[in-house]
């Protein structure tokens, strides 16, 4: 009951602190991956999603050489046509460090979906890993 307690009143005095995030992506060479929905996942229009990419230390990954996107749905053993990747652009049109634009993501089946990034890094070290997403008969 005192652990209770204490968390409740850690979670009450934190409430105006920096928001933690959690990585949806962790690559072994410490470089994390953070995922948004710009347009949810939808059976009638393409959706888009953003994606930025830190280091260690919470930094813009800036050593990633290039970034490759697939979508599958691997319970029926299929996927889409390769999305568009670009940079993701700030306010002044300029490529914001380690982070990307997926857009023309079309999925046409209700159900469980993986988005695979498969990363490139300038050292040559190649790793890929699986964003899970679900599609919903939304209009």
């Amino acid at each position: 009951m005192q652990w209770l307690i204490a968390t409740l009143l850690m979670f009450t005095l934190n409430a105006g602190a920096a928001e933690i995030k959690t990585p949806d992506l962790s690559f072994s060479n410490g470089i994390v991956g953070y995922m948004q929905w710009e347009k949810v996942p939808s059976l009638i229009e393409a959706a888009v999603l953003v994606a930025r990419f830190e280091d260690i230390n919470g930094e813009p990954a800036t050593d990633i050489e290039s970034l490759d996107v697939s979508v599958l749905m691997v319970s029926m053993g299929h996927g889409t046509m390769p999305p568009v990747i670009e940079p993701l652009l700030d306010e002044s049109g300029v490529a914001t460090p380690g982070a990307y634009r997926i857009s023309e993501i079309y999925f046409f089946m209700i159900g469980d979906w993986q988005v695979r990034f498969k990363l490139k890094f300038k050292d040559g070290f190649t790793e890929a890993k699986d964003f899970l997403c679900q599609v919903e008969n939304r209009h």
